[in-house]
């Protein structure tokens, strides 16, 4: 289970979309209940989603960002 906290920039999530993980570009708060993703597949094509705290439990973090020398690395 991710939680929407979770869904920072350079994470990947499975469960956005059915059966292929995204990687998150960009996100942004409704509220405290809702999420507006902006993603992008592995075969480059964009999206955006409204996700909500009832869509936590059918999501995964894969892949949470790190910061080394002020770069986004995955892994």
């Amino acid at each position: 289970m991710a939680r929407l906290e979770d869904f920072t920039e350079g994470s990947i999530v499975l469960g956005v979309i059915p059966h292929e993980p995204v990687a998150v570009v960009t996100s942004k708060w409704h509220g405290t209940g809702c999420l507006e993703v902006f993603y992008k597949t592995n075969r480059g094509q964009t999206g955006e989603r409204l996700i909500y705290r009832e869509d936590e439990a059918s999501m995964e973090n894969v892949k949470q960002p790190r910061r080394l020398n002020n770069v986004w690395q995955l892994g």
